[in-house]
């Protein structure tokens, strides 16, 4: 972890809360486009298409954690090129989860646009490598099948949908190999968690039956292994 400035640190925190506020709106154009309704932004800078709107806590703390995570990335990354690679990519894993969270739907053009980002960051990290991050992409993808055809085997009805499969092809050109399964195996045990104790909660007798988007609990997981 390199040594920066607090002045350095406050101004890549002032950075990631706009980078917070710009995936903020993001998520609120492809939940209008997904769903055809209004929205209204509510984070903390308070403005929402040229008037005030009252303070939503969920889009708040979207730009909190963009702001956090971006000082993290200062402090870990070792160069500007990473850095510069690294945010961009954090901020799009925020705005997967922000969208799946809300409507459990991942578009192809933020899963699709994120593997260049990955392979570029594959190929300028000293610690990454080309060969890696394709690794990566086809153990994300073919696991991801796999449990699906596994599941829609023994259920009769889809477990992971194509969306998760392109999530983990995204994550994969940044984790490599052995990073995609670490990220699959902490987001299944957080998804499962989280699902059993909803389910007790909701009253439900087969918590297997409890739907849930599983990109929120990928994404975490991802951000742990990217930072």
């Amino acid at each position: 972890m390199q040594e920066v400035s607090g002045l350095g640190m406050a101004a890549m925190a002032f950075l990631g809360a706009g980078a917070g506020y710009g995936v903020n709106h993001a998520a609120l154009y492809f939940l209008g486009r997904y769903r055809q309704e209004a929205w209204q932004y509510g984070g903390l800078f308070r403005v929402g298409r040229g008037r005030a709107a009252p303070i939503r806590v969920d889009m708040a703390a979207v730009e909190v954690m963009a702001a956090l995570l971006s000082v993290v990335a200062l402090l870990r990354c070792g160069d500007a090129v990473t850095l510069g690679l690294t945010l961009p990519i954090l901020y799009l894993i925020l705005l997967l989860g922000l969208i799946d969270l809300r409507i459990k739907t991942l578009p192809n053009l933020l899963t699709f646009g994120g593997v260049p980002l990955g392979l570029l960051l594959a190929a300028c990290d000293p610690t990454r490598s080309l060969p890696g991050a394709f690794g990566g992409m086809a153990v994300g993808a073919g696991f991801a099948a796999v449990t699906a055809w596994i599941y829609f085997r023994l259920r009769g009805q889809e477990g992971l949908g194509m969306g998760d499969l392109k999530l983990l092809a995204f994550f994969g050109t940044f984790a490599g190999p052995d990073g995609i399964l670490g990220i699959i195996a902490l987001g299944s045990v957080a998804a499962a968690l989280y699902g059993l104790i909803a389910a007790h909660l909701q009253g439900q007798e087969d918590p297997g039956a409890y739907e849930l988007p599983f990109g929120p609990f990928l994404g975490a997981a991802a951000l742990l292994l990217l930072l």
